[in-house]
């Protein structure tokens, strides 16, 4: 079976404030970062993504961060279907700037019929005094290679 990976965005960089954008951009919220020990980004991923959400398809997350020291992050996927949420989480360094991911729902529990949004959390370890820039990320998701 042929797979290719149909990218949702084009890519683009993300800004600190953010103008009227269109469904098919992400919208971006962070929490500044004060005396806590990590700072979290939320992504609103494209409305495009939860309209043609299946559970047999990768979701995924490629781009380059860069940061003065290096830095653990922790990229999780959240999943709103009715009243619940479900997550998928990984955890990565920032030895390397580039990086790429992907998540399988496959084993949710999840009523495909009732996914409301879908949005990325980044959320990075011992941010104080560390200059850390997203410099490019890129959604796709592309449907599970049966074997």
């Amino acid at each position: 079976m042929k797979s290719s990976s149909a990218p949702l965005l084009k890519r683009r960089s993300l800004q600190k404030t953010q103008r009227n954008s269109p469904s098919a951009q992400p919208s971006v919220t962070s929490t500044p970062p004060s005396r806590s020990s990590s700072f979290a980004l939320a992504i609103d991923l494209p409305d495009e993504l939860y309209e043609t959400f299946a559970k047999d398809e990768l979701i995924g997350l490629s781009g380059a961060i860069v940061a003065e020291r290096p830095t653990g992050f922790t990229v999780r996927l959240n999943i709103k279907h009715g009243p619940n949420t479900e997550q998928l989480i990984q955890a990565h360094d920032l030895r390397n700037s580039e990086f790429g991911l992907e998540f399988d729902p496959e084993h949710l529990k999840i009523n495909v019929n009732r996914v409301e949004k879908i949005w990325l959390d980044l959320v990075f370890e011992t941010p104080n005094f560390n200059r850390i820039s997203l410099i490019d990320l890129a959604f796709s998701k592309r449907p599970r290679v049966e074997i």
